[in-house]
């Protein structure tokens, strides 16, 4: 949602119905469907363009313009950030269009758009998993320290999507400097892949697994992340 220069709020119903929200009134008016699904949708400050990210199956990280009077998409571009969905998007007082992309168990990313060809370049991060909102105070200015995370302790985190095909995020937490080995392995234990197996900096790190040319069936598989003195070992299902 987001509210255009008359102060009404402008947000999308799951049937991708886009409406306006008279605060005032309480009164609902509907603008158009829009023809893609969205993911996020900001207003241009200046233009009151309609800017929106996508949930689709692939090519995540599209953005595109909607015409309110017909629903029609202009594409502007691919952010890059591969095949993350960009879950928020808003403008800063400038016009600049800044982005959030990290799903519920990873830790989510600050952005910055270029308006021209949807590229996108990392600011930092936020320091906070699942980060499915953005929004800018008109009276304050906050800086993103593009620092890691610092952790008090080892963990594994649930891997997500479960259950998963083709890939999945698996993210793990590291106190300090550590030795880290990160394996799967099928139910009778025999290791189907190595993930990490490097010396890696403290923070919260995220390893994507594909199957790419794997030959592996639906099925339960495990996840062992050894680093240090700690090993933990968690379960996720493989659906094709």
């Amino acid at each position: 949602m987001a509210f255009d220069i008359s102060g009404n709020l402008i947000g999308v119903a799951s049937t991708q119905r886009v409406y306006k929200f008279d605060l005032a009134s309480g009164d609902t008016t509907y603008l158009v469907t829009s023809k893609i699904k969205f993911a996020a949708l900001a207003l241009q400050p200046t233009t009151e363009d309609v800017w929106v990210s996508i949930d689709a199956t692939t090519n995540n990280d599209r953005l595109y313009k909607i015409n309110k009077e017909t629903g029609d998409t202009i594409f502007v571009g691919n952010a890059g950030i591969g095949n993350s969905i960009i879950r928020a998007l808003a403008f800063d007082d400038n016009g600049n269009l800044y982005g959030v992309y990290g799903e519920e168990n990873v830790v989510s990313s600050f952005i910055k758009i270029d308006k021209s060809s949807g590229a996108a370049s990392t600011v930092g991060t936020t320091n906070y998993r699942g980060v499915f909102g953005l929004t800018f105070s008109p009276d304050s200015i906050t800086a993103v320290q593009p620092e890691p995370m610092k952790s008090s302790s080892y963990a594994l985190f649930n891997n997500y999507p479960n259950p998963f095909n083709p890939s999945t995020v698996i993210s793990y937490q590291l106190p300090e400097n550590s030795f880290v080995s990160l394996k799967v392995y099928d139910v009778i234990g025999n290791e189907v892949a190595t993930l990490v197996n490097e010396l890696q900096t403290a923070g919260i790190k995220n390893v994507t697994f594909k199957l790419k040319d794997k030959e592996l069936g639906s099925g339960i598989y495990f996840y062992q992340l050894k680093a240090g003195n700690f090993v933990q070992t968690k379960k996720m299902l493989l659906l094709k």
